[in-house]
Protein backbone atom coordinates (compact mmCIF):
# COMPACT_ATOMS: atom_id res chain seq x y z
CA UNK A 1 0.00 0.00 0.00
CA UNK A 2 2.87 2.46 0.50
CA UNK A 3 3.62 4.59 -2.71
CA UNK A 4 0.01 3.78 -3.95
CA UNK A 5 -0.74 5.85 -6.95
CA UNK A 6 -4.35 7.50 -7.80
CA UNK A 7 -6.13 8.57 -11.03
CA UNK A 8 -8.67 11.72 -10.37
CA UNK A 9 -10.82 12.10 -13.82
CA UNK A 10 -12.06 15.36 -14.08
CA UNK A 11 -11.48 19.13 -14.17
CA UNK A 12 -12.94 21.34 -11.48
CA UNK A 13 -12.32 21.98 -8.00
CA UNK A 14 -13.99 18.71 -7.09
CA UNK A 15 -11.74 17.03 -8.68
CA UNK A 16 -8.56 19.22 -6.87
CA UNK A 17 -10.80 18.76 -3.87
CA UNK A 18 -10.71 14.94 -4.23
CA UNK A 19 -6.71 14.84 -5.13
CA UNK A 20 -6.23 17.18 -1.77
CA UNK A 21 -8.33 14.53 -0.12
CA UNK A 22 -6.03 11.15 -1.28
CA UNK A 23 -2.92 13.50 -0.95
CA UNK A 24 -3.18 13.63 2.68
CA UNK A 25 -3.08 10.03 2.84
CA UNK A 26 0.79 8.42 4.09
CA UNK A 27 -0.06 5.44 1.62
CA UNK A 28 -0.45 7.85 -1.30
CA UNK A 29 2.66 8.79 -3.28
CA UNK A 30 1.75 10.48 -6.01
CA UNK A 31 -2.05 11.77 -7.24
CA UNK A 32 -2.33 12.67 -10.63
CA UNK A 33 -5.80 14.41 -12.47
CA UNK A 34 -7.01 14.01 -15.88
CA UNK A 35 -7.37 16.65 -17.78
CA UNK A 36 -7.27 18.78 -14.13
CA UNK A 37 -6.54 22.47 -14.49
CA UNK A 38 -4.36 24.65 -12.97
CA UNK A 39 -5.04 24.24 -9.23
CA UNK A 40 -3.82 20.53 -10.02
CA UNK A 41 -0.40 21.76 -10.46
CA UNK A 42 -0.13 23.26 -6.98
CA UNK A 43 -1.06 20.57 -5.02
CA UNK A 44 1.38 18.64 -2.88
CA UNK A 45 2.23 15.13 -4.47
CA UNK A 46 -0.11 16.15 -7.54
CA UNK A 47 0.46 16.20 -11.32
CA UNK A 48 -1.42 16.88 -14.19
CA UNK A 49 -2.62 14.67 -17.04
CA UNK A 50 -3.81 16.66 -20.06
CA UNK A 51 -6.03 14.15 -21.14
CA UNK A 52 -9.56 13.44 -21.13
CA UNK A 53 -9.41 10.59 -23.59
CA UNK A 54 -10.68 7.40 -21.95
CA UNK A 55 -8.33 4.80 -24.06
CA UNK A 56 -5.69 6.84 -23.26
CA UNK A 57 -6.53 6.65 -19.04
CA UNK A 58 -6.93 3.57 -19.31
CA UNK A 59 -2.92 2.74 -20.76
CA UNK A 60 -1.85 4.94 -18.36
CA UNK A 61 -3.74 3.82 -15.43
CA UNK A 62 -2.18 -0.23 -16.23
CA UNK A 63 1.58 0.90 -17.50
CA UNK A 64 1.97 3.16 -14.20
CA UNK A 65 0.13 0.67 -11.54
CA UNK A 66 -2.10 2.91 -10.62
CA UNK A 67 -4.27 1.94 -7.12
CA UNK A 68 -7.20 3.48 -7.36
CA UNK A 69 -9.18 5.43 -10.44
CA UNK A 70 -11.55 7.73 -9.17
CA UNK A 71 -13.94 9.36 -11.38
CA UNK A 72 -15.46 12.94 -9.78
CA UNK A 73 -17.63 14.34 -12.91
CA UNK A 74 -20.77 13.54 -14.48
CA UNK A 75 -19.20 13.61 -17.95
CA UNK A 76 -17.31 10.65 -18.29
CA UNK A 77 -19.80 8.82 -15.51
CA UNK A 78 -22.54 9.23 -17.94
CA UNK A 79 -21.36 10.30 -21.65
CA UNK A 80 -17.66 8.70 -21.43
CA UNK A 81 -19.28 5.05 -20.01
CA UNK A 82 -15.62 5.68 -18.54
CA UNK A 83 -16.50 3.14 -15.62
CA UNK A 84 -17.81 0.13 -17.84
CA UNK A 85 -15.05 0.81 -20.11
CA UNK A 86 -12.49 0.28 -17.07
CA UNK A 87 -13.86 -2.56 -16.34
CA UNK A 88 -13.90 -3.82 -20.08
CA UNK A 89 -10.32 -3.99 -19.84
CA UNK A 90 -9.89 -5.79 -17.00
CA UNK A 91 -9.31 -2.66 -14.51
CA UNK A 92 -12.08 -2.84 -11.71
CA UNK A 93 -10.71 -0.49 -9.06
CA UNK A 94 -12.47 2.28 -9.81
CA UNK A 95 -14.62 4.99 -7.43
CA UNK A 96 -17.92 5.69 -9.42
CA UNK A 97 -20.63 3.55 -11.12
CA UNK A 98 -21.63 1.72 -14.42
CA UNK A 99 -23.51 3.90 -16.18
CA UNK A 100 -27.24 2.09 -16.41
CA UNK A 101 -26.70 2.32 -12.34
CA UNK A 102 -26.80 6.28 -12.81
CA UNK A 103 -30.23 6.24 -13.70
CA UNK A 104 -31.53 7.65 -10.85
CA UNK A 105 -29.35 10.96 -11.61
CA UNK A 106 -29.24 11.31 -14.98
CA UNK A 107 -33.35 10.77 -15.64
CA UNK A 108 -35.42 12.86 -12.84
CA UNK A 109 -38.78 11.72 -14.32
CA UNK A 110 -37.54 8.22 -14.23
CA UNK A 111 -35.77 9.06 -10.36
CA UNK A 112 -39.10 10.92 -9.52
CA UNK A 113 -41.30 7.60 -10.66
CA UNK A 114 -38.76 5.18 -8.55
CA UNK A 115 -39.22 7.24 -5.41
CA UNK A 116 -42.95 7.58 -5.96
CA UNK A 117 -43.55 3.68 -6.25
CA UNK A 118 -41.43 2.53 -2.96
CA UNK A 119 -42.89 5.81 -0.90
CA UNK A 120 -39.36 7.36 -0.39
CA UNK A 121 -41.19 10.43 0.82
CA UNK A 122 -40.76 13.57 -2.73
CA UNK A 123 -42.79 16.56 -3.74
CA UNK A 124 -45.84 16.09 -5.43
CA UNK A 125 -45.31 15.78 -9.37
CA UNK A 126 -46.17 15.31 -12.74
CA UNK A 127 -43.96 14.20 -15.65
CA UNK A 128 -44.48 15.42 -18.92
CA UNK A 129 -42.91 14.91 -22.56
CA UNK A 130 -44.91 17.28 -24.59
CA UNK A 131 -44.86 20.80 -23.75
CA UNK A 132 -48.37 21.96 -24.41
CA UNK A 133 -49.75 19.58 -21.88
CA UNK A 134 -47.17 20.75 -19.82
CA UNK A 135 -48.22 24.16 -20.16
CA UNK A 136 -52.26 22.71 -19.47
CA UNK A 137 -51.49 21.29 -16.18
CA UNK A 138 -49.84 24.15 -15.02
CA UNK A 139 -52.50 26.24 -16.12
CA UNK A 140 -54.86 24.63 -14.27
CA UNK A 141 -52.40 23.84 -11.00
CA UNK A 142 -52.15 28.15 -10.92
CA UNK A 143 -55.71 28.36 -10.97
CA UNK A 144 -56.18 25.57 -8.24
CA UNK A 145 -54.01 26.61 -5.81
CA UNK A 146 -53.92 30.21 -5.90
CA UNK A 147 -50.44 30.93 -3.80
CA UNK A 148 -48.99 28.11 -4.88
CA UNK A 149 -45.86 27.53 -7.11
CA UNK A 150 -44.09 24.87 -9.26
CA UNK A 151 -40.72 23.87 -9.99
CA UNK A 152 -39.89 22.95 -13.58
CA UNK A 153 -37.24 20.62 -13.98
CA UNK A 154 -35.48 19.28 -17.40
CA UNK A 155 -35.50 15.57 -16.94
CA UNK A 156 -31.42 14.85 -17.66
CA UNK A 157 -28.12 16.48 -16.50
CA UNK A 158 -27.96 20.00 -17.08
CA UNK A 159 -24.52 21.43 -14.65
CA UNK A 160 -27.16 22.57 -11.65
CA UNK A 161 -28.94 24.41 -13.99
CA UNK A 162 -31.90 22.58 -15.63
CA UNK A 163 -34.03 22.85 -12.39
CA UNK A 164 -36.23 26.45 -12.32
CA UNK A 165 -38.06 27.55 -9.43
CA UNK A 166 -40.98 29.45 -10.01
CA UNK A 167 -42.37 32.55 -8.80
CA UNK A 168 -45.62 32.78 -11.00
CA UNK A 169 -47.82 31.37 -13.64
CA UNK A 170 -45.70 33.47 -15.77
CA UNK A 171 -42.48 32.24 -14.76
CA UNK A 172 -43.29 28.58 -14.89
CA UNK A 173 -44.68 28.72 -18.45
CA UNK A 174 -41.39 30.39 -19.87
CA UNK A 175 -39.60 27.80 -17.72
CA UNK A 176 -41.52 24.87 -19.94
CA UNK A 177 -40.78 26.90 -22.84
CA UNK A 178 -36.78 27.38 -21.70
CA UNK A 179 -36.40 23.25 -21.58
CA UNK A 180 -38.68 21.79 -23.69
CA UNK A 181 -39.16 24.29 -26.74
CA UNK A 182 -36.09 26.51 -27.23
CA UNK A 183 -33.57 23.44 -25.29
CA UNK A 184 -32.17 25.43 -23.53
CA UNK A 185 -30.07 22.75 -21.77
CA UNK A 186 -29.55 20.48 -24.16
CA UNK A 187 -26.13 19.31 -25.19
CA UNK A 188 -27.03 17.90 -28.38
CA UNK A 189 -23.58 17.39 -29.90
CA UNK A 190 -22.86 14.99 -27.06
CA UNK A 191 -25.71 13.10 -27.78
CA UNK A 192 -28.21 14.39 -24.55
CA UNK A 193 -31.12 15.31 -24.52
CA UNK A 194 -32.42 16.85 -21.60
CA UNK A 195 -35.59 18.80 -22.67
CA UNK A 196 -37.54 15.80 -24.31
CA UNK A 197 -39.28 15.46 -20.56
CA UNK A 198 -40.03 18.15 -17.75
CA UNK A 199 -40.80 17.24 -14.07
CA UNK A 200 -43.52 19.66 -12.93
CA UNK A 201 -43.66 19.62 -8.78
CA UNK A 202 -45.22 21.53 -6.18
CA UNK A 203 -42.73 23.95 -5.02
CA UNK A 204 -41.59 23.02 -1.43
CA UNK A 205 -40.85 25.58 1.27
CA UNK A 206 -37.97 24.98 3.90
CA UNK A 207 -34.20 24.53 3.91
CA UNK A 208 -32.24 22.74 1.34
CA UNK A 209 -30.07 19.97 2.82
CA UNK A 210 -27.26 17.89 0.41
CA UNK A 211 -26.88 14.70 1.81
CA UNK A 212 -23.81 12.58 0.89
CA UNK A 213 -23.49 8.77 1.58
CA UNK A 214 -20.50 6.24 0.30
CA UNK A 215 -21.61 2.61 -0.40
CA UNK A 216 -20.16 -0.55 -1.42
CA UNK A 217 -23.27 -2.12 -2.76
CA UNK A 218 -23.57 -3.68 0.66
CA UNK A 219 -22.73 -0.85 3.38
CA UNK A 220 -24.17 2.42 3.26
CA UNK A 221 -22.42 4.98 5.20
CA UNK A 222 -22.82 8.80 6.28
CA UNK A 223 -20.45 11.14 4.31
CA UNK A 224 -21.73 14.65 5.34
CA UNK A 225 -23.81 17.22 4.49
CA UNK A 226 -23.97 20.43 3.22
CA UNK A 227 -25.69 23.73 2.68
CA UNK A 228 -25.37 25.09 -1.01
CA UNK A 229 -26.76 27.99 -2.56
CA UNK A 230 -27.48 28.02 -6.49
CA UNK A 231 -28.44 31.14 -7.39
CA UNK A 232 -26.28 33.47 -9.03
CA UNK A 233 -27.04 36.70 -7.33
CA UNK A 234 -27.43 37.88 -3.66
CA UNK A 235 -31.26 39.19 -2.95
CA UNK A 236 -31.09 42.95 -4.03
CA UNK A 237 -28.22 42.63 -6.06
CA UNK A 238 -28.86 45.97 -8.29
CA UNK A 239 -28.09 43.80 -11.43
CA UNK A 240 -31.12 42.68 -10.83
CA UNK A 241 -33.29 45.19 -11.66
CA UNK A 242 -31.57 45.96 -15.10
CA UNK A 243 -32.61 45.69 -18.82
CA UNK A 244 -29.42 43.73 -19.87
CA UNK A 245 -30.00 41.48 -17.36
CA UNK A 246 -33.66 40.54 -18.33
CA UNK A 247 -32.77 40.45 -21.76
CA UNK A 248 -30.13 37.70 -20.70
CA UNK A 249 -31.69 35.98 -17.74
CA UNK A 250 -35.39 36.44 -18.11
CA UNK A 251 -37.59 37.43 -14.95
CA UNK A 252 -34.95 34.47 -12.83
CA UNK A 253 -31.98 35.19 -11.04
CA UNK A 254 -30.72 32.35 -12.22
CA UNK A 255 -29.23 28.72 -11.20
CA UNK A 256 -25.79 28.12 -11.50
CA UNK A 257 -23.66 25.08 -10.49
CA UNK A 258 -23.33 26.44 -7.02
CA UNK A 259 -21.78 29.75 -5.64
CA UNK A 260 -21.42 29.22 -2.06
CA UNK A 261 -21.42 25.49 0.12
CA UNK A 262 -21.00 25.36 4.20
CA UNK A 263 -20.45 22.12 5.80
CA UNK A 264 -21.82 21.13 8.09
CA UNK A 265 -25.19 21.74 7.44
CA UNK A 266 -26.90 23.01 10.91
CA UNK A 267 -29.64 20.39 10.62
CA UNK A 268 -27.38 17.46 10.01
CA UNK A 269 -27.11 16.50 13.70
CA UNK A 270 -31.17 16.42 13.89
CA UNK A 271 -31.90 14.55 10.78
CA UNK A 272 -28.95 12.72 10.27
CA UNK A 273 -30.14 9.01 11.76
CA UNK A 274 -33.76 9.66 10.24
CA UNK A 275 -32.78 10.53 6.93
CA UNK A 276 -29.87 7.63 6.73
CA UNK A 277 -32.95 5.24 7.65
CA UNK A 278 -35.84 6.35 5.69
CA UNK A 279 -34.48 7.71 2.43
CA UNK A 280 -30.63 6.96 2.25
CA UNK A 281 -30.62 2.73 2.83
CA UNK A 282 -34.29 2.06 1.61
CA UNK A 283 -33.00 4.03 -1.67
CA UNK A 284 -30.12 2.47 -2.90
CA UNK A 285 -31.04 -1.79 -1.34
CA UNK A 286 -34.46 -1.21 -3.09
CA UNK A 287 -32.78 0.39 -6.05
CA UNK A 288 -30.03 -2.27 -6.33
CA UNK A 289 -33.07 -5.16 -5.68
CA UNK A 290 -35.14 -3.85 -8.32
CA UNK A 291 -32.70 -2.86 -11.17
CA UNK A 292 -29.84 -5.70 -10.57
CA UNK A 293 -27.23 -2.87 -10.84
CA UNK A 294 -24.74 -2.71 -8.08
CA UNK A 295 -24.82 0.80 -7.23
CA UNK A 296 -20.89 1.80 -4.82
CA UNK A 297 -19.31 5.14 -4.96
CA UNK A 298 -20.67 8.50 -4.01
CA UNK A 299 -23.47 9.75 -4.19
CA UNK A 300 -25.84 12.60 -2.65
CA UNK A 301 -29.48 13.20 -2.31
CA UNK A 302 -30.71 16.54 -2.42
CA UNK A 303 -33.09 17.42 0.44
CA UNK A 304 -35.72 20.24 1.13
CA UNK A 305 -36.93 20.11 4.70
CA UNK A 306 -40.32 21.48 4.47
CA UNK A 307 -42.14 22.64 7.13
CA UNK A 308 -45.68 20.61 7.49
CA UNK A 309 -47.71 20.78 10.12
CA UNK A 310 -45.41 23.21 12.10
CA UNK A 311 -42.58 20.36 11.52
CA UNK A 312 -39.36 20.10 9.13
CA UNK A 313 -39.91 17.07 7.03
CA UNK A 314 -37.01 15.72 4.90
CA UNK A 315 -38.45 15.46 1.20
CA UNK A 316 -36.33 14.13 -1.47
CA UNK A 317 -35.76 16.76 -5.01
CA UNK A 318 -32.78 15.02 -6.05
CA UNK A 319 -30.46 12.58 -6.44
CA UNK A 320 -26.06 12.60 -7.52
CA UNK A 321 -23.92 9.78 -8.03
CA UNK A 322 -21.48 11.79 -7.61
CA UNK A 323 -19.79 14.69 -5.23
CA UNK A 324 -21.20 17.75 -5.88
CA UNK A 325 -19.18 20.98 -6.82
CA UNK A 326 -18.72 23.38 -4.64
CA UNK A 327 -19.95 20.82 -2.15
CA UNK A 328 -16.82 18.91 -2.56
CA UNK A 329 -14.64 21.69 -1.39
CA UNK A 330 -16.85 22.30 2.05
CA UNK A 331 -17.01 18.60 2.81
CA UNK A 332 -14.22 16.89 1.80
CA UNK A 333 -11.38 19.02 3.92
CA UNK A 334 -13.67 18.25 7.05
CA UNK A 335 -13.06 14.46 6.24
CA UNK A 336 -10.18 12.99 8.66
CA UNK A 337 -10.12 9.65 8.33
CA UNK A 338 -7.50 8.05 6.01
CA UNK A 339 -9.49 9.09 2.38
CA UNK A 340 -7.26 6.62 0.72
CA UNK A 341 -7.69 3.64 3.11
CA UNK A 342 -11.69 5.05 2.76
CA UNK A 343 -11.71 4.48 -0.79
CA UNK A 344 -9.66 1.39 -0.81
CA UNK A 345 -12.43 -0.45 1.92
CA UNK A 346 -14.96 0.59 -0.61
CA UNK A 347 -13.70 -0.87 -3.71
CA UNK A 348 -12.66 -4.02 -1.62
CA UNK A 349 -16.24 -4.68 -0.48
CA UNK A 350 -15.21 -4.16 2.91
CA UNK A 351 -16.75 -0.35 3.88
CA UNK A 352 -19.39 -1.87 7.17
CA UNK A 353 -15.23 -2.23 9.06
CA UNK A 354 -14.91 1.50 8.45
CA UNK A 355 -15.60 4.29 11.23
CA UNK A 356 -15.95 7.97 8.76
CA UNK A 357 -14.55 11.06 11.38
CA UNK A 358 -14.95 14.19 10.74
CA UNK A 359 -13.43 17.29 11.81
CA UNK A 360 -15.63 19.71 14.22
CA UNK A 361 -14.32 22.89 12.21
CA UNK A 362 -16.86 24.37 10.21
CA UNK A 363 -16.34 24.97 6.21
CA UNK A 364 -17.30 28.34 4.10
CA UNK A 365 -16.28 27.63 0.17
CA UNK A 366 -16.98 30.60 -1.65
CA UNK A 367 -16.75 30.32 -5.60
CA UNK A 368 -15.56 33.35 -6.99
CA UNK A 369 -16.93 33.69 -10.70
CA UNK A 370 -16.44 35.42 -13.97
CA UNK A 371 -18.84 38.29 -13.91
CA UNK A 372 -20.48 40.70 -15.95
CA UNK A 373 -18.29 42.84 -18.01
CA UNK A 374 -18.64 45.92 -17.18
CA UNK A 375 -18.64 48.81 -20.76
CA UNK A 376 -16.19 51.35 -21.03
CA UNK A 377 -16.09 54.43 -18.56
CA UNK A 378 -18.92 56.37 -19.40
CA UNK A 379 -20.49 54.48 -21.49
CA UNK A 380 -24.60 54.61 -20.85
CA UNK A 381 -26.40 52.01 -22.87
CA UNK A 382 -28.44 49.91 -20.62
CA UNK A 383 -26.30 46.61 -21.44
CA UNK A 384 -22.81 45.09 -20.53
CA UNK A 385 -20.77 43.21 -22.80
CA UNK A 386 -21.36 40.13 -20.99
CA UNK A 387 -23.91 39.00 -18.88
CA UNK A 388 -21.30 37.17 -16.67
CA UNK A 389 -22.05 33.33 -15.05
CA UNK A 390 -23.60 31.35 -15.70
CA UNK A 391 -24.49 33.54 -19.11
CA UNK A 392 -21.65 34.38 -21.97
CA UNK A 393 -18.67 35.32 -19.87
CA UNK A 394 -15.00 36.38 -20.29
CA UNK A 395 -11.86 34.21 -20.34
CA UNK A 396 -8.22 34.51 -20.45
CA UNK A 397 -7.79 36.93 -18.16
CA UNK A 398 -4.76 37.21 -15.38
CA UNK A 399 -5.72 36.12 -11.93
CA UNK A 400 -3.32 38.05 -9.24
CA UNK A 401 -3.34 37.66 -5.49
CA UNK A 402 -3.45 34.15 -5.01
CA UNK A 403 -0.04 34.23 -3.06
CA UNK A 404 -1.44 36.29 -0.15
CA UNK A 405 -3.98 33.73 0.39
CA UNK A 406 -4.10 32.24 3.66
CA UNK A 407 -7.11 29.30 3.49
CA UNK A 408 -7.47 26.34 0.92
CA UNK A 409 -8.19 27.26 -2.76
CA UNK A 410 -9.16 25.01 -5.43
CA UNK A 411 -9.24 25.74 -8.97
CA UNK A 412 -12.35 25.66 -11.47
CA UNK A 413 -11.42 27.55 -14.46
CA UNK A 414 -7.54 28.14 -14.51
CA UNK A 415 -4.87 27.98 -17.04
CA UNK A 416 -1.28 28.98 -16.68
CA UNK A 417 -0.06 30.82 -19.80
CA UNK A 418 4.04 30.47 -19.49
CA UNK A 419 4.05 31.84 -15.34
CA UNK A 420 0.63 34.00 -15.88
CA UNK A 421 -2.14 32.13 -14.66
CA UNK A 422 -5.61 33.08 -16.25
CA UNK A 423 -8.88 32.12 -15.91
CA UNK A 424 -10.32 29.72 -18.10
CA UNK A 425 -14.78 29.73 -17.11
CA UNK A 426 -17.51 30.35 -15.25
CA UNK A 427 -16.62 29.46 -11.92
CA UNK A 428 -12.98 30.30 -11.28
CA UNK A 429 -11.74 29.63 -7.88
CA UNK A 430 -13.56 28.34 -4.86
CA UNK A 431 -12.22 29.71 -2.18
CA UNK A 432 -12.09 27.98 1.13
CA UNK A 433 -13.04 29.42 4.71
CA UNK A 434 -12.57 27.75 8.16
CA UNK A 435 -13.64 28.66 11.79
CA UNK A 436 -15.38 27.56 14.78
CA UNK A 437 -18.21 28.27 13.57
CA UNK A 438 -20.42 29.08 9.97
CA UNK A 439 -19.55 33.08 10.74
CA UNK A 440 -16.08 32.56 11.26
CA UNK A 441 -15.31 30.55 8.52
CA UNK A 442 -17.65 33.00 6.55
CA UNK A 443 -15.46 35.88 7.55
CA UNK A 444 -12.00 33.54 6.71
CA UNK A 445 -13.18 32.92 3.05
CA UNK A 446 -14.38 36.66 2.25
CA UNK A 447 -11.23 38.28 3.82
CA UNK A 448 -9.16 35.69 1.48
CA UNK A 449 -11.66 36.76 -1.33
CA UNK A 450 -10.46 39.82 -1.20
CA UNK A 451 -7.16 39.71 -1.60
CA UNK A 452 -7.36 37.96 -5.24
CA UNK A 453 -8.51 39.83 -8.45
CA UNK A 454 -9.06 39.17 -12.04
CA UNK A 455 -11.36 41.50 -14.22
CA UNK A 456 -15.16 40.93 -13.90
CA UNK A 457 -14.12 38.94 -10.63
CA UNK A 458 -17.70 38.56 -8.52
CA UNK A 459 -18.87 36.32 -5.67
CA UNK A 460 -21.70 36.22 -3.05
CA UNK A 461 -22.23 37.95 -0.46
CA UNK A 462 -25.00 36.50 1.57
CA UNK A 463 -25.24 32.74 3.15
CA UNK A 464 -29.01 32.25 2.84
CA UNK A 465 -30.37 31.55 -0.33
CA UNK A 466 -33.19 34.27 -0.88
CA UNK A 467 -36.59 33.18 -0.87
CA UNK A 468 -38.23 33.01 -4.68
CA UNK A 469 -38.23 35.17 -7.66
CA UNK A 470 -37.41 38.70 -8.19
CA UNK A 471 -39.98 40.69 -10.16
CA UNK A 472 -37.73 43.44 -11.91
CA UNK A 473 -39.72 47.13 -12.03
CA UNK A 474 -42.89 45.53 -10.30
CA UNK A 475 -41.37 45.69 -6.96
CA UNK A 476 -39.62 49.25 -7.19
CA UNK A 477 -42.21 51.06 -9.51
CA UNK A 478 -38.65 52.55 -11.37
CA UNK A 479 -38.56 52.82 -15.02
CA UNK A 480 -35.85 50.14 -16.68
CA UNK A 481 -33.71 53.26 -17.25
CA UNK A 482 -34.21 54.51 -14.03
CA UNK A 483 -33.03 50.89 -12.47
CA UNK A 484 -30.02 51.26 -14.99
CA UNK A 485 -28.79 54.45 -13.82
CA UNK A 486 -29.07 53.35 -10.30
CA UNK A 487 -27.47 49.85 -10.63
CA UNK A 488 -25.19 51.38 -12.49
CA UNK A 489 -24.07 53.78 -9.74
CA UNK A 490 -23.65 51.17 -6.58
CA UNK A 491 -21.70 48.87 -9.47
CA UNK A 492 -18.26 50.19 -7.64
CA UNK A 493 -19.49 49.47 -4.70
CA UNK A 494 -19.97 45.26 -5.06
Amino acid sequence: MPGAKVLIVGRGARDNALAHAYARSPHVDRVYVAPGNAGSEFLEKTARLGTSDIDALIGFAKKNDVSIVDVGSEEPLTIGRIVDRFHDAGFDRVVGQVSDAGILETSKCWAKEFFDRHGIPIPEYVNFDDPEEARRYISRFYGENPGENVVVKADGICGGKGSLVCDSLEQALIAVDRIMVKREFDSEEKGIRAGDRVVVERRMHGIEMMFFVYTDGEAVKFAGTAYDLKRAYDHGHPHLTTRWFIENFGRFNPNTGGMISTSPHPYEEKFREETMETIAVPTLKIFQEETGHRYTGVGYFGLMLSEEGGELVPRVEEFNRRHGDPEGSSILPRIETDYYELMDSLLRGELRNVDIEFSPVHTYALVAVSGPWVPAVGKRDDRFEYPGYPGDHHTNQPINGLEDVDCLVYHSGTELDGDTLKTTGGRVLEIVGTGGSLEEAKADAEDNRRRVFFKGIRSRREHVEPEGMFRPHELTGWSSEEAYRRAYEKLEKY
